[in-house]
């Protein structure tokens, strides 16, 4: 038997798009701000290009937490 968490995948591409596209994802003009202690890597700057408020890690976390969260 395995469970999956589809309905949380599919809300969040409900309320943030789906960025099936990954030219959608430019690099921020406006500066990223990281909690203290945390580096700053290249892709944490990849936005959206249709929602700047949008960030490409961040889009990808909810995948990630489906995928830790099915996998248990």
């Amino acid at each position: 038997m395995a469970y999956i968490l589809m309905a949380q995948t599919d809300d969040a591409c409900h309320c943030i798009g789906c960025g099936w596209d990954p030219s959608e994802f430019v690099v921020s003009r406006e500066p990223v701000e990281l909690a203290e202690g945390c580096g700053m890597k290249p892709e944490y700057a990849l936005v959206s290009s249709r929602t700047p408020l949008l960030f490409r890690e961040a889009t990808l976390d909810v995948i990630r937490d489906v995928d830790t969260s099915s996998a248990g």
